[in-house]
């Protein structure tokens, strides 16, 4: 009787980890869409969520009993960097629109909000390109930094 219950135990494990699974296939494909979408808020949560669920299947007891396709811990680490990517692509996008606004402002001859954009907009490239993992995005995060932080300071001269 004892053993039925440990089989009964066994295949209910192996059932939720088939349920965390095709969660996570799931996530993974909206996420995915999303950010090919290039809607970035919604893929950035969707990869980590994504992650945390392989990290989960990693250590899941019915998940050991099954062969798996993928290995849990490749597959949350790669998610968990496409997280941060779709994230930087987010700041990328906010970091456009403050420097936009920071030449609006300066058009306008408003040269405390235009000082005050383009530093925004500095702040938000530089952790853009703390985040991105590839180098030719970091190249063009930094270097829109710093034309954010030469305009701010042309602007701050204008303001004085």
């Amino acid at each position: 009787m004892l053993h039925t219950v440990v089989n009964i135990s066994t295949s209910y494990g192996q059932e939720q980890c088939e349920e965390l699974i095709n969660e996570v296939t799931i996530l993974e494909e909206r996420a995915t869409n999303a950010y090919n979408r290039m809607n970035f808020q919604q893929s950035t949560p969707a990869f980590y969520q994504a992650a945390d669920l392989y990290e989960k299947i990693n250590v899941f007891p019915g998940c050991s009993k099954i062969p798996l396709p993928f290995n849990p811990l490749v597959k949350a680490d790669k998610y968990r960097e496409m997280a941060a990517e779709s994230r930087a692509f987010e700041l990328f996008k906010n970091a456009k629109i403050q420097y936009t606004a920071g030449e609006n402002f300066g058009r306008n001859q408003q040269w405390k909000e235009a000082t005050k954009a383009f530093e925004d907009a500095a702040i938000t490239w530089e952790y853009a390109a703390e985040l991105t993992t590839h180098n030719e995005n970091q190249k063009k995060a930094l270097q829109s930094a710093k034309q954010a932080r030469d305009l701010a300071k042309r602007a701050a001269i204008f303001h004085e």
